[in-house]
């Protein structure tokens, strides 16, 4: 395992205020989103979140593009916005499009998975705390969308987590 991450951090559009820090050993789950637009990117994000959400940055520690190219916009220690009451104790990964009008590319499921499962052992983080947004308890959200099948990114994840790459499972949702 391993997905090449870029970082953005400091490069994104950012407001006054600064989000809340964390200890590592609080992350106990990892919410999977879309960004409900087709032609989003991180920086596009950074500055909706910030200029009309009032945010202190971007709301996710990751974005992924829909050619897979994955980004890192917060440090992991960083309590952004994402997921409401358990923003503290989770990572957010999103994932550009918007998936219920369109599926995630091959190349954003394979680097979702890849990022998931390093995060996963990392914060040892267990499958059923692997959601996709409107999975999360008290959620009132369609993300990340129907055509993002959850229950089989967290089986890849898992597999990932045993056996190796994203790319060697075949895991691929068309």
């Amino acid at each position: 395992m391993s997905v090449r991450v870029v970082t953005i951090i400091g490069q994104l559009a950012h407001g006054r205020k600064a989000y809340e820090r964390r200890q590592g050993v609080e992350i106990k789950r990892i919410v999977v989103h879309h960004a409900g637009v087709n032609d989003a990117s991180a920086e596009s994000m950074a500055t909706y979140h910030v200029r009309k959400r009032g945010w202190p940055g971007i709301g996710y520690h990751y974005v992924i593009t829909r050619g897979g190219g994955v980004y890192k916009c917060q440090p992991l220690l960083v309590v952004s916005n994402h997921c409401g009451k358990y923003n503290r104790e989770a990572i957010g990964v999103c994932l550009i499009g918007n998936f219920e009008t369109r599926y995630p590319t091959p190349g954003q499921l394979e680097a979702g998975v890849e990022l998931v499962a390093e995060l996963a052992v990392v914060y040892h983080v267990g499958a059923a705390c692997i959601q996709g947004h409107r999975e999360v308890v008290g959620a009132r959200t369609l993300c990340p969308g129907a055509l993002l099948d959850m229950p089989r990114f967290r089986e890849a994840v898992e597999r990932v987590k045993r056996r190796g790459t994203a790319a060697q499972e075949g895991l691929y949702i068309a």
